[in-house]
């Protein structure tokens, strides 16, 4: 392939091993576990981005 596949593209945008590991996994749960896993990152991201906006 002359682009590569969807996983090779992420793991080479993605450079920590652990995060990718657990995004693999995390693609396995069902899809109930994944919205509820992905709601929390969000907020935690959101959390994250607004106390730098803060700082500045």
């Amino acid at each position: 392939m002359v682009n590569g596949d969807k996983a090779n593209k992420i793991e080479q945008t993605i450079e920590d091993a652990e995060l990718i590991k657990h995004f693999k996994q995390l693609d396995q749960l069902p899809e109930e576990e994944k919205k509820s896993i992905l709601k929390v990152m969000a907020a935690l991201i959101r959390d994250y981005n607004a106390k730098q906006a803060y700082l500045l």
